[in-house]
């Protein structure tokens, strides 16, 4: 599974931008192109049993950042990461039977799950602003910063925490 997760979703991204990449230097700036990588939620919050798809994520999110750096000189080419929550697929199905039934926590995630021509939508509206970093839905941009406050908020509360047991020691 270790493998089989990093070799989905990290190579293919690498090897089809580095193909398309070359041939949109030959073409200079006479051709509009945009490279979208379906990243998710998860490349900037890890998710707890799913640390190599988060870091695979994260690998997805950071690539496609620097090639909008590479890209940025010269090429009209743009770059931008899709990050949603959980999207109405297959693997959302899969997601969805980790939770435990009647929990509040699987309720929430059913109720912010957005249809994948949502989140495509959303992706081609932010290219017509020119985002290089979108979550697709409405629904997944708020939760995307809420989700960053409590995150940072815990992380600082770790942090506190830790100072005071060394104060005390």
């Amino acid at each position: 599974v270790l493998v089989k997760s990093i070799n989905i979703n990290t190579i293919p991204q690498a090897v089809i931008c580095g193909h398309f990449l070359n041939k949109f230097k030959k073409s200079g700036k006479s051709l509009t192109s945009a490279f979208i990588d379906l990243s998710s939620i998860g490349a900037e919050l890890p998710m707890v049993k799913r640390h190599i798809y988060t870091a695979t994520k994260s690998f997805n999110y950071y690539f496609t950042r620097a090639m909008s750096n590479a890209t940025s000189r010269g090429m009209n080419v743009f770059c931008q990461s899709v990050l949603p929550s959980l999207v109405q697929t297959n693997m959302a199905e899969d997601f969805k039977r980790t939770f435990e039934k009647g929990k509040m926590d699987q309720e929430f995630a059913l109720s912010t799950m957005a249809h994948p021509s949502e989140t495509v939508e959303g992706s081609i509206r932010g290219l017509a602003f020119g985002l290089t970093v979108i979550s697709g839905s409405f629904v997944h941009s708020v939760l995307r910063i809420v989700f960053f406050a409590l995150n940072d908020i815990t992380w600082f509360l770790f942090d506190l925490k830790a100072a005071f047991r060394q104060m005390r020691s």
